[in-house]
């Protein structure tokens, strides 16, 4: 490895050091390091500014600036009144109706910390109110998120798939989706069966959650004509891009813009609520890994990792770094962006479905550490708590998040012998 690679790597490394430990975001530390590196390598900067991620910005604002009127319409809320009240009498649905609307919110393109910024509270209100234990309950709703959030039109599924394809290694878009689902529900089915769901399954029915809206956390509105507008924008959203292979961004923009024209609610308002801090985040990391690849880093990485035994022990080594990475780590943005490129080059005579499952272990890997409490997801669910039981939370969210960092990895590692060969 030359002295340049070394160098871009101790920087990289400072700079997610310095925005740790001020409580930054990395993305103010990541973009003038990839500046420095331009310099101090040669690289020109139009050639740092060609692998700004344009097409990744636009999805983010354009999802969040649709997903934004169903929020303020209440639409969501209409929808969770809804979802809760189906539960009736059956305490045990609750966890699972909340993993479903977390799934649901990601899946048609909210980022999973905005969609468990909605859900959550409400979970874990529901949670206290039922006497339903909040770690299981915290931890489930966030599996949905997770599991929700790699679905062909979400920003983490957009992003895997575009660090894919500017490698030349195209992935699976439903390949992508359904093993993530299916690898996250089998984490909240493990939460569910720990932290006291086969004793909720045998409780007695309690009040009906239908007619008792208290006791479910939440109440249903009364649906208005923003209401029906955004639920039907979204589905239009959803049918466009699935059905047509349009853009997402730019879809999710056009349809957002008809209800901003005809609803015409605070333009202020809504441009604040645009996630620039995801955008900030993903443009530093996206940025910076492309200089990487400009002098060679990722290669070098590639070539030393190359030099264990086999790939499915080097990728067991990278996916085990990334896992423990995203523990403290608050974006699992920033990490997926940083481990899935060295992944795909260290997998370069991979192909098929057992590249898919590589990808699938590592993103899993790196994902579900997401109830620790340094990160965005486990601190919505220790926000939304009690203040007296926060301490005992905390070293629950802490305990669980590093167990799945020690363990998924290994059972990741398993995966790709599932594929053909």
């Amino acid at each position: 490895m030359s002295p340049v690679q070394i160098f871009s790597l101790a920087l990289l490394v400072l700079a997610f050091a310095i925005a740790m430990a001020r409580h930054m975001n990395v993305g103010f530390t990541t973009i003038p390091a990839g500046f420095l590196l331009c310099l101090v390598a040669g690289v020109p900067v139009d050639a740092y500014f060609a692998r700004f991620p344009g097409s990744l910005v636009v999805l983010i604002l354009g999802v969040t600036f649709l997903f934004g009127h169903a929020q303020r319409s209440g639409a969501i809320d209409l929808l969770t009144g809804l979802a809760v009240g189906a539960t009736g009498r059956r305490d045990w649905m609750l966890p699972w109706i909340m993993f479903a609307l977390a799934a649901a919110l990601s899946g048609i393109g909210a980022l999973p910390a905005a969609s468990l910024a909605i859900v959550v509270p409400i979970a874990i209100r529901a949670a206290q109110q039922r006497r339903i234990n909040p770690v299981m309950m915290g931890l489930v709703t966030i599996s949905g998120a997770l599991a929700g959030g790699f679905s062909p039109i979400s920003v983490w599924g957009q992003l895997v798939l575009t660090l894919a394809k500017e490698a030349g290694r195209p992935l699976s878009a439903p390949g992508l989706f359904l093993i993530e689902f299916a690898l996250n529900l089998l984490v909240a089915c493990v939460a569910f069966a720990l932290f006291g769901g086969p004793a909720l399954i045998r409780r007695p029915p309690g009040p009906d959650v239908a007619r008792d809206p208290a006791a479910s956390g939440t109440t249903t509105p009364r649906t208005t004509p923003y209401q029906i507008t955004s639920l039907l924008g979204i589905a239009a959203f959803v049918a466009t891009v699935l059905v047509f292979d349009v853009d997402v961004g730019l879809a999710a923009f056009s349809v957002a813009l008809v209800l901003q024209v005809v609803h015409r609610p605070d333009e202020k308002e809504t441009v604040r609520a645009l996630p620039w801090s995801v955008v900030l985040v993903i443009t530093g990391v996206l940025l910076y890994v492309g200089v990487l690849q400009q002098v060679g880093t990722l290669k070098a990485i590639s070539h030393h990792l190359g030099g264990i035994s086999s790939t499915g022990l080097a990728i067991l080594a990278l996916t085990y770094v990334g896992s423990l990475f995203a523990s403290f780590e608050s974006s699992s943005v920033a990490v997926l962006g940083l481990v899935v490129p060295v992944a795909l080059h260290v997998t370069s005579g991979v192909e098929g479905t057992a590249l898919l499952l590589i990808v699938c272990a590592v993103c899993w890997a790196i994902v579900v550490s997401s109830p620790s409490p340094y990160h965005l997801s486990g601190g919505l669910v220790l926000a939304s708590s009690p203040e007296p039981e926060q301490p005992r939370m905390f070293r629950r969210l802490l305990a669980w998040s590093l167990s799945v960092a020690a363990v998924v990895p290994l059972i990741g590692w398993l995966l790709p012998t599932l594929g053909p060969g």
